[in-house]
């Protein structure tokens, strides 16, 4: 859970075009807006980075990650509990194994939420909060490399020294959204 963190929060945050959205037109677009959208702190934006197949998982990763960082801090699991209020987000009964069930629980205890990007970026607002789970403040150090294409997917390394992880991308309609990296 501790590695798949920060790549889910990179995934999350990956936007940043005029238009509104940050998907690419190639994972290297996609990557760099991510980039800019953490400078500028737009949250809302950054959800368009999310696969529009994936966001509701990532959202749900995203919210249990948060909230094991709350359990040791009691400022941040009141702001946590207030989220989880305001967007009407549910405990999940189904516990997740797989890509079904965790889609299944996902779906579950985000059902009652209106607007999944004003959640997201409230979670981010704690997660900045909280500073021990920030992934943005060093976002801007952070270079791509070993870039890999195969069809649909893509793959590129990230972080520095002898820790490296990897952000996932998909192409949907001509466009690069990041994705939950699949398990090997």
């Amino acid at each position: 859970m501790i590695r798949i963190f920060p790549v889910l929060v990179l995934a999350a945050v990956s936007s940043a075009c005029s238009s509104g959205s940050v998907a690419g037109d190639t994972p290297e677009k996609t990557f760099d807006n991510l980039r800019d959208v953490a400078k500028r702190k737009d949250w809302k934006t950054a959800f368009t980075a999310m696969d529009p197949e994936q966001r509701e998982i990532m959202i749900s990763f995203f919210f249990r990650a948060v909230e094991l960082v709350a359990m040791y801090d009691e400022t941040a699991r009141r702001k946590l509990e207030d989220i989880r209020s305001r967007h009407e987000v549910v405990e999940a009964k189904t516990a997740a194994v797989d890509m079904a069930t965790l889609r299944r629980a996902a779906e579950e205890s985000l059902a009652n939420v209106k607007d999944l990007a004003a959640l997201f970026a409230d979670m981010v607002g704690h997660s900045d909060y909280t500073e021990k789970m920030n992934p943005f403040a060093r976002f801007g150090e952070i270079m791509p490399r070993d870039l890999k294409i195969e069809g649909d997917r893509a793959s590129v390394g990230i972080g520095g020294g002898g820790d490296v992880d990897e952000v996932c991308f998909v192409r949907r309609n001509g466009l690069w959204y990041l994705v939950l990296k699949e398990p090997t």
